[in-house]
């Protein structure tokens, strides 16, 4: 919902853990200290690569891919593996996965490729849901009777059936027994890029050094719960989660990507994102945008007005695809009406301090505001400058509720 701002972080602290050991962008630090911050996660990465590399079952694609992602020539590049865990777009990294990925498929099932990326997608999905003729949907989606002999478990006489009981759909054994035959191959991929880029070998330590660098003060994803940094022994801590918005299990080759981290709240990250894909069902990511202007907070009718219930929605303004799976995978619309006293007081408040009383506040006690955001935050108890949202809990739906209510939101 909100857009994580970079400006903010401390990028000395945060580069020195992605240091490159051999690089010149840091005379500020002697060689042995370059050393020792190498040994946080470089090195380790670096020993980690070259094993899985020179393995000689490691399978070939995982091999194509660590030469084409991290050597120059026969050997290890430093800069190509900092540059690698800094880089932004992950859109050319993952694209060369699954184009690797691709050419485990027989040559005349080509052109079912996207069933790689597709069904696992749709397996979870139905397992999810208890309705046999849901389950039926979502499964005949993707598998075929064109490309259902790449599968195990399933049969094109299932595909016709109605999905009664006892049928393959009236189960989720049923369901989860049914497989990609490539399936084997594809999982020992995935276990070797897991074994080079083992998140769990990032100690808590250096989690909550690059959690409390970020400087992230509030939820990305919901903008209503406070992020807490504070230090024990002098050591940093954070109240945070780390999200991988691009999920391990199915891009473990991004685990350790500084822009795959998104500092989160528990609720957002463990109870309602848990396994969905965002590579395959587009969501907002805060490291690119926020809602900004195409998801917006509106009470629903003038009765908020005159003293009657408080009704308010996040809109998708254009119908975005991205806004639209943010919202129902976060509960955003649910879990906001738990502020339904919070947006009251709004309301109240924009109605006694109209945008002219505003004005006239501001010119009659200039001495005690350096500008209008600020007497606005302190009236309305909240940022509401567009910058500034990330800085308290709530700070997007006061911002919206405001405009939508008349108040000037501006310098």
């Amino acid at each position: 919902m909100i857009k994580i701002n970079t400006k903010s972080f401390d990028w000395l602290e945060i580069n020195k853990i992605y240091i490159d050991p051999k690089g010149r962008d840091w005379s500020e630090l002697d060689k042995v200290d370059r050393e020792e911050y190498a040994k946080l996660l470089i090195e380790p990465l670096k020993g980690k690569i070259q094993t899985q590399y020179d393995k000689t079952d490691t399978h070939r694609i995982v091999k194509q891919l660590l030469e084409q992602w991290f050597y120059e020539g026969n050997k290890i590049s430093y800069s190509k593996i900092t540059n690698y865990l800094r880089e932004k777009n992950f859109e050319e990294i993952i694209s060369a996965f699954e184009e690797a990925r691709s050419s485990i498929i027989a040559a005349t099932d080509k052109r079912f490729s996207n069933i790689l990326i597709d069904w696992p997608v749709a397996k979870q999905k139905a397992m999810e849901i208890n309705e046999p003729s849901e389950r039926k949907h979502i499964i005949t989606e993707v598998i075929k009777p064109g490309n259902c002999h790449m599968f195990a478990g399933i049969t094109i006489t299932d595909l016709g059936i109605e999905p009664e009981r006892s049928t393959i759909y009236s189960s989720k054994e049923k369901i989860e027994a049914v497989t990609l035959v490539y399936d084997k191959e594809l999982k020992t991929i995935i276990k070797e890029f897991k074994a080079v880029f083992n998140y769990k070998s990032l100690s808590k330590k250096i989690r909550h050094k690059l959690l409390t660098a970020t400087h992230v003060m509030v939820c990305p994803y919901c903008n209503r719960q406070y992020i807490t940094n504070y230090k024990v022994a002098g050591e940093s801590r954070s109240t945070a989660d780390i999200d991988h918005f691009y999920c391990q299990d199915r891009y473990p080759f991004l685990a350790l990507s500084l822009y795959n981290f998104i500092p989160s709240c528990q609720i957002c990250n463990s109870r309602f994102k848990l396994s969905v894909d965002f590579g395959k069902d587009e969501h907002i990511n805060p490291h690119k945008r926020g809602f900004d202007k195409d998801g917006v907070f509106r009470l629903k009718g003038v009765e908020s007005l005159l003293g009657g219930p408080i009704e308010f929605e996040i809109v998708n303004v254009d119908n975005s695809e991205e806004i639209k799976n943010s919202l129902k995978t976060f509960r955003l619309n649910e879990v906001y009406q738990t502020h339904q006293d919070y947006v009251g007081e709004l309301v109240k408040k924009a109605q006694i301090y109209n945008d002219g009383q505003l004005t006239e506040y501001l010119e009659n006690f200039s001495e005690l505001f350096e500008s209008k955001n600020e007497m606005h935050r302190i009236i309305f108890g909240n940022y509401v400058a567009e910058e500034e949202l990330g800085k308290r809990p709530l700070a997007k739906l006061a911002k919206d509720l405001l405009d939508d209510l008349g108040i000037k939101i501006r310098d």
